[in-house]
């Protein structure tokens, strides 16, 4: 199949890569006339294959993250550089590892399918 001049073809993935686990098997994109390619191939080894959207940030837990830190940083309403650097180390300080936790478990992380 001929493509457009600046288009680059991608190698076909034949899925050699794909473990039980899935852990193995990463692919930052696939093009719609391949997805349901790849979705048989991990199927076909028992792992379960979930497409993302290419950027949704309910789906990231650092977008919690980084919301919380700016919610802090926006209230210590700093005004000097030491006061900045005061307020972002309280702010990163605030950031709890049980947040961490629901971030990740509201992402869909911590629950397998």
């Amino acid at each position: 199949m001929e493509r457009e001049p600046g288009f680059s073809r991608q190698p076909e993935y034949d899925g050699s890569s794909i473990t039980k686990t899935g852990l193995d098997a990463q692919k930052k994109t696939i093009g719609a006339l391949e997805r349901d390619k790849v979705q048989r191939l991990f199927e076909a080894k028992g792992a379960h294959l979930l497409f993302l959207p290419a950027y949704s940030p309910d789906l990231s837990p650092i977008e919690y993250a980084f919301s919380k830190i700016k919610q802090a940083l926006r209230r210590a309403k700093a005004q000097t550089l030491d006061a900045l650097m005061d307020a972002i180390a309280q702010a990163l300080a605030a950031v709890s590892w049980f947040a961490t936790l629901g971030w990740f478990a509201n992402s869909g992380f911590l629950n397998p399918p």
